[in-house]
């Protein structure tokens, strides 16, 4: 019997285990007064303010969701690759209120992102900071990303 229930033990991980990509780890939107990702292209005829972002973040990746507000039609859906196992944080960057932002760096094709929790929310930016960007390329071992 114990043989039995440990085989469906194991069966069950096992199915569930390709079942990850249905399990977000979180699910963040951009911060209203952020810019868009860079690989999203703002359309024309759409004004930052009915756009939204929606981040669906797993282990090695994170799916984002582009939406006009306005119409409720999803315009694009972009997989990024996650180049940080866990959210990074910056030595010493403890702000007034108390937060330690976190940071999680995103990739598709070329074009890699910075994402930025500022607080513990789910509304995450983009951070256009060099600095930043700087220190957590080299803090993850990506430094032939610094460009």
């Amino acid at each position: 019997m114990r043989i039995v229930r440990g085989l469906a033990f194991i069966a069950a991980c096992i199915l569930l285990s390709g079942c990850a990509e249905w399990f977000p780890e979180s699910n963040t939107t951009l911060a209203p007064e952020s810019r868009l990702p860079r690989w999203f292209q703002q359309p024309a005829d759409v004004s930052r303010s009915d756009l939204s972002v929606e981040m669906l973040e797993y282990l090695d990746h994170g799916t984002f969701v582009l939406r006009n507000q306005r119409t409720g039609r999803q315009l694009a859906t972009i997989r990024a690759q996650r180049l940080n196992s866990k959210p990074l944080t910056l030595p010493n960057s403890i702000r007034a209120d108390g937060t330690v932002p976190n940071y999680s760096i995103m990739k598709v094709g070329g074009i890699v992102e910075i994402v930025e929790r500022k607080r513990r929310e789910a509304v995450f930016d983009i951070s256009d900071d060099p600095d930043v960007r700087t220190k957590l390329l080299t803090m993850s071992g990506h430094t032939e990303l610094l460009k």
